[in-house]
C-alpha cells in the first residue's frame, strides 16, 4: 500500500508521484503504472509478473526480475508500505 506521504495521480497510461516529504515528484511509464496499481491492491510480484505476462508479449522470468527490482526501488524509497 502507499505510505502516507505519497501523493499521486494517473493521466492516461501514466503516472506521476509526489513524495510530500522530498517535494520531489516522478512519473511511471505505462508498465510502472500498471505495476503501482497491481501493488496498491495488495498483488504479490509473482502475481503482478504474471498479469504482466498476460497483458505484454514479454517472457515472465524477465517480467518477474522487473517487478521485482521496481517494487524493491519503490520500498527502499519508502514509496510503498507492507500491508
Amino acid at each position: 500500500m502507499p505510505a502516507r506521504h505519497i501523493s499521486w495521480t494517473q493521466h492516461g497510461t501514466r503516472t506521476v508521484v509526489v513524495d510530500a516529504r522530498s517535494g520531489r515528484y516522478y512519473g511511471f511509464d505505462e508498465v510502472g503504472t500498471r505495476i503501482w496499481g497491481f501493488a496498491q491492491h495488495g498483488l504479490s510480484t509473482d502475481e503482478i509478473a504474471q498479469k504482466l505476462s498476460e497483458e505484454y508479449d514479454a517472457p515472465l522470468d524477465v517480467l518477474t526480475k522487473d517487478v521485482v527490482g521496481f517494487i524493491s526501488h519503490l520500498r527502499r524509497s519508502k514509496w510503498l508500505e507492507e500491508a
